[in-house]
């Protein structure tokens, strides 16, 4: 059930975001427009009601379970790193190929799916927008990955993330590191639902 709704009639951005096939294992840099990277999320299935049976037996706290079986599939880092890295960190992040932003109705979060897409369309921003694993129907749990033209340096991280609140007049109640990892995986019974508007991409919408 993918909501992709073209904004701007433009070049698609190129970037690239660093995949693991789970965050114990080792990472390569890939390249993807914001309607690819939306075909890989819509793709991903959750994992089979059998394994979770397996895992909630192994833990009992509900935190602990939704992580262990989040760890068993596909994380993206949005920056470069060196090909094949072991662990994605802030030490070996060799730049920013994205600003991301963690909306989360449980941290108190308000801002609608719906709203932000809106306000992009406005803007003609290039946005992709993807459900969490902890999403529910209220559409105030989601990710929002803004591309750049270009690999941002990782010391211009939070500068560039106060630009961008500033431009769309909302944003989630923390920032998350320039190094997060960012599960792609729904949970049984949901999906993904990725939504793109083509537009602009962020450091040129912005004088980053």
């Amino acid at each position: 059930n993918r909501n992709l709704s073209a904004g701007m009639k433009t070049a698609p951005t190129t970037f690239t975001v660093a995949y693991a096939p789970t965050v114990k294992q080792s990472s390569t840099n890939r390249s993807f427009t914001v309607k690819t990277l939306a075909d890989l999320i819509a793709a991903e299935q959750p994992v089979p009601q059998e394994r979770v049976d397996h895992l909630a037996q192994q833990h009992l706290d509900p935190k602990a379970l939704n992580n262990a079986i989040k760890c068993l599939r596909p994380a993206i880092y949005p920056g470069q790193y060196p090909e094949g890295a072991r662990v994605r960190t802030a030490q070996n992040i060799e730049g920013v190929t994205a600003l991301t932003m963690d909306f989360d109705g449980r941290a108190g979060d308000r801002v609608t799916r719906a709203e932000l897409l809106a306000r992009c369309a406005e803007l003609k921003i290039e946005v992709l927008i993807w459900d969490t694993f902890s999403s529910d129907d209220t559409g105030t749990t989601f990710r929002a990955l803004f591309p750049p033209s270009e690999v941002l340096p990782s010391d211009c991280y939070d500068a560039a993330h106060t630009m961008l609140k500033d431009l769309l007049g909302m944003a989630p109640g923390h920032i998350l590191p320039a190094s997060q990892a960012y599960f792609i995986t729904p949970r049984i019974g949901r999906k993904s639902n990725p939504a793109a508007c083509f537009g602009r991409p962020g450091d040129q919408v912005m004088d980053f």
